[in-house]
């Protein structure tokens, strides 16, 4: 969504809603929840919200940020968030409006945005399923929590349901831990079949005499699928799974999706660019890397940059509006204190590696002309 904060702030909006299953306020259950994030494309505050949503419009709590959130600075202040939502029809864009108002001083702003639909774009709806459930024995404790986001493309075209079948390929193939790709020739779980695998019988759900559990413990695994590009027939995903298993720290790694829309077929660097890409990506990513280690020329990208003597790129690539992108997973080619690391190679720069015939070529010329 985009509009504007007091008439004349342009941001950009992303909501995501669900019916709460479990509350600590008692009659919150079955209600819609409302979460949000609200960026200003300049000074690139981020605002976040999240409350319950009645047929109107409710009050809910909300934080801004100016900080480590997207590269903004942080700085939170708790206010309240009047809003009103549309959803929309067929024809008029979904829209939602209201107050910003901050607890200290009393300072409100007004906010309105409406639902965009970019050239060549596909609808999306968002599928949100959470499992959560406690073990106890004695004076110990488990919680364990399972949750999964993905998007489907609200369309019967059979271009897109080609494009949700392997999205749901990918889910199932994430509820179920396994490493390797799915075998797409067989039909792709319906949504049903995605529900149940994640609600599933657990060894500590069905045999709970079996469970070991040392003082207070907690488990917490997260699928969320993030849509990075989609438009000019291009839809991008990234699918990122977060595990807590009671270590130091979480685990996390993400993998990508990139999918033709006017075929339904996904797409790799061989789709996109002309046969000697990898030489000449190396060296621009190795140059892209240096820069950000504080590396000097010809030094080699070892640790507190990459680990890797020799930096090979990966398959893991992305397409965002700035760009063609790398993502490496941390401990792939640095410490897990770096995180991962991401090189983004703009298209202008590659422009001269790019298939004319490709997907990423028409990106290319809209965003010349």
């Amino acid at each position: 969504m985009e509009g504007l904060i007091d008439e004349s702030r342009p941001v950009t909006a992303h909501l995501w809603f669900e019916t709460g299953e479990l509350s600590f306020e008692t009659g919150m259950e079955g209600k819609k929840w409302l979460s949000g994030v609200i960026k200003e494309s300049s000074p690139g505050r981020v605002i976040r919200f999240q409350g319950v949503l009645t047929a109107e419009s409710d009050t809910s709590s909300l934080a801004w940020i100016s900080g480590d959130h997207e590269g903004c600075k942080v700085d939170e202040e708790m206010g309240h968030f009047e809003v009103k939502w549309n959803k929309g029809t067929g024809t008029e864009p979904a829209v939602l409006s209201g107050k910003l108002e901050k607890v200290s001083g009393g300072q409100k702003s007004t906010i309105h945005v409406r639902q965009i639909s970019p050239p060549g774009g596909a609808p999306l709806d968002y599928h949100r399923f959470r499992e959560t459930y406690e073990r106890k024995r004695g004076d110990s404790t488990l919680d364990r929590e399972l949750s999964l986001v993905f998007p489907q493309v609200r369309s019967d075209h059979p271009a897109h349901e080609t494009v949700n079948a392997v999205i749901r390929q990918w889910v199932y193939q994430s509820l179920l831990d396994l490493p390797d790709k799915p075998d797409f020739t067989r039909a792709a779980p319906c949504l049903s079949q995605i529900e149940s695998a994640l609600r599933a019988e657990l060894p500590d759900r069905a045999h709970p005499e079996k469970i070991n559990i040392e003082r207070q413990e907690a488990v917490q695994v997260s699928h969320l699928f993030k849509v990075l590009h989609n438009r000019d027939g291009l839809l991008c995903l990234r699918m990122t799974t977060t595990q807590y298993l009671g270590g130091a720290h979480q685990m996390y790694s993400s993998r990508h999706l990139i999918f033709d829309l006017t075929t339904g077929g996904t797409l790799n660097l061989n789709d996109l660019l002309i046969d000697e890409w990898r030489v000449a990506l190396t060296q621009m990513a190795t140059e892209d890397l240096r820069v950000q280690f504080g590396l000097k020329e010809g030094e080699p990208l070892i640790s507190p940059g990459p680990l890797q003597e020799e930096f090979k790129l990966n398959d893991n690539l992305f397409i965002i509006d700035e760009g063609l992108g790398f993502y490496f997973d941390p401990y792939e080619i640095a410490s897990f204190s770096v995180g991962p690391v991401i090189t983004i190679l703009p298209l202008q720069k590659i422009r001269h590696l790019i298939l004319r015939d490709s997907v990423l070529w028409s990106i290319q010329n809209s965003k010349a002309q």
